[in-house]
């Protein structure tokens, strides 16, 4: 039953640190996909959360006394406060506003824990692989997987980057002045609706 535990506890990981919750979070970060964003990331911490308590039932000895376990407590946790960070979330200003100190505050933390979050699972994940002694070919699926997620991140940045030089380049796009600000094609002072948030065009950041 142990053997068990142990392996549907390294598939939960692997499924939500490994796939669910990198994904989500780059298809929010470069395609503004909110709804999208949400659901991945409740799918994945609920599989996390599931994976964990199967890994403390599973290990006999002292918990969290060795790094496999200290790691994986920590990244559960940032993971399980993200979507309780969300709900806590300071109204979004209007496209002609200025965000206040709490949006920026809030936003920060949301970012940095999410980010530190997966960060710290996909590194539990590659130690988990070598501590279930797995096969080979899992070993060379996994790395072969974690490798194209960071081929993805890199190459989002620097289509990030390029897209907000060429717009900078252009001068960002142009905006016809109305009594409510700028608006042009749904476009309101650099703001354009999007998935459920507002994205500039320009700077390419996003508001939810």
């Amino acid at each position: 039953m142990t053997t068990t535990f142990v392996t549907v506890h390294g598939i939960l990981m692997v499924i939500g640190f490994g796939f669910l919750l990198p994904i989500g979070a780059l298809l929010m970060r470069h395609f503004s996909c909110i709804y999208t964003h949400v659901t991945f990331q409740i799918l994945g911490i609920c599989c996390a959360i599931a994976g964990f308590v199967l890994g403390v039932v599973s290990v006999r000895s002292a918990h969290f006394s060795f790094a496999h376990a200290i790691i994986g407590i920590i990244a559960v946790i940032l993971g399980v406060l993200q979507p309780i960070n969300a709900l806590c979330r300071p109204k979004e200003p209007r496209p002609e506003e200025r965000k206040g100190v709490a949006r920026t505050v809030w936003q920060f933390v949301h970012r940095f824990g999410g980010r530190v979050s997966i960060l710290l699972g996909l590194i539990n994940s590659s130690l988990g692989v070598f501590l279930a002694v797995a096969v080979l070919p899992i070993i060379i699926a996994w790395y072969t997987w974690l490798g194209l997620l960071v081929l993805l991140w890199f190459v989002g940045e620097i289509a990030r980057c390029l897209g907000r030089m060429r717009q900078k380049g252009k001068g960002g796009r142009p905006m016809a002045s109305t009594l409510h600000g700028s608006q042009s094609d749904g476009i309101i002072n650099g703001w354009e609706k999007g998935d459920g948030a507002y994205v500039n065009p320009v700077t390419e950041s996003v508001r939810l």
